[in-house]
């Protein structure tokens, strides 16, 4: 399920039933014809012909690969210490791999978009997922580069019919922070931003003799804390463009944090802030997530009367100390785009920057 920053809002770490957006892709398979993927012969045409758009055969591996070495130039990591070319070489590593799966069991596919035998663009999904939020399924866009933008805007149109091949009826895709033009697409073709991700660096920290609050790891105990301040806002979780019945999602969560295993879990680093003998918040950190040099803010809350004092600063810097001793990199998280006061938080207090924006656009009602 999901877990949130409520101070700085998160969602549930996407490698469970999401994406990892920084971990090379196993991908392509086929999908199911259906009568409204208006294909012909192989190909989607959801705009006006400017290119061919068909399914990748095994036949276009290399030449795939060498577009994606040629003229794809991926976004830095630069927290995670993932450079651009890394990042490519993983990517190519795993395409290449990968290229025989059964791309049907896996829910893969490949898109080109071709010109005169020449390949000009390509996007790589998968259609297995869920929302950490409201469990709904939906289309992962994993990789995309087309040469132009209008070819860019038809290889993202031709992903819908294969979509909905998958049974989902929403679509997702990451974009850095500074690629405004990217994100400027995506709005003109109904995508809206869902999800922030942001990372800081893990160090070590003392903390200051003076201050009012100390943090404990979690006893089993603290359960009935933990669920009762976890239910607390459930609304500004939710994703833009998601309807869910609150009372649904209110009930599922309870459930759900009423059994975490607070201490001694291999995946997860649970801490209590308190002050003086009053429990006044909680940080949640899942181990490796989504790499192994990371870890995961899987949800972290200050109960209102310790807010604005700073605790959510305290909480934070002593979950980053206690990643930094058990030898992690990073600490990185979702922040709803529903929540942009969440947001400041965490980039102008608790030391965060923007790794990526999650865009989603559903079309349920688009037939």
């Amino acid at each position: 399920r999901n877990r949130r920053f409520r101070t700085t809002v998160f969602h549930k770490p996407q490698s469970r039933t999401g994406f990892r957006p920084c971990t090379p892709f196993s991908m392509i398979l086929s999908c199911p014809r259906r009568k409204h993927d208006k294909i012909v012969e192989g190909a989607f045409w959801p705009l006006p012909a400017i290119t061919d758009i068909r399914k990748a055969r095994p036949e276009d591996r290399e030449a795939f690969i060498r577009l994606v070495v040629e003229k794809k130039d991926y976004a830095p990591y630069p927290l995670r210490g993932l450079s651009s070319d890394s990042q490519k070489n993983a990517h190519v590593s795993s395409y290449r791999a990968h290229w025989d799966l059964d791309w049907e069991a896996h829910r893969f596919q490949v898109l080109l978009a071709e010109e005169a035998g020449v390949l000009k663009g390509y996007v790589v999904l998968r259609g297995d997922l869920l929302d950490g939020v409201t469990q709904q399924p939906q289309t992962v866009i994993f990789d995309y580069w087309a040469s132009s933008r209008a070819r860019t805007a038809q290889l993202l149109q031709a992903v819908e019919p294969v979509a909905r091949s998958f049974g989902t009826d929403h679509l997702v895709v990451e974009v850095a922070p500074d690629d405004d033009a990217g994100k400027k697409l995506l709005e003109s073709l109904g995508f809206m931003a869902e999800i922030h991700r942001v990372a800081r660096r893990a160090e070590a920290w003392t903390p200051p003799p003076d201050s009012p609050f100390r943090c404990r790891p979690a006893r089993q105990s603290d359960s009935l804390f933990v669920t009762h301040l976890n239910a607390t806002s459930l609304p500004v979780v939710v994703p833009p463009g998601r309807p869910k019945d609150m009372d649904e999602v209110s009930m599922d969560f309870m459930a759900h944090y009423s059994s975490l295993q607070l201490a001694d879990d291999p995946e997860l680093l649970v801490l209590i802030l308190e002050q003086g003998r009053r429990q006044a918040g909680y940080l949640i950190l899942q181990r490796g997530i989504p790499d192994a040099s990371l870890a995961y803010v899987y949800d972290i809350a200050i109960a209102a009367k310790y807010q604005g004092q700073g605790a959510a600063q305290y909480l934070v810097r002593s979950g980053s100390n206690a990643a930094f001793q058990e030898g992690f990199m990073a600490l990185t998280g979702d922040i709803s785009a529903t929540n942009p006061r969440a947001l400041r938080t965490a980039l102008q207090g608790l030391g965060f920057e923007v790794e990526r924006h999650r865009y989603g656009r559903s079309f349920v009602n688009s037939l």
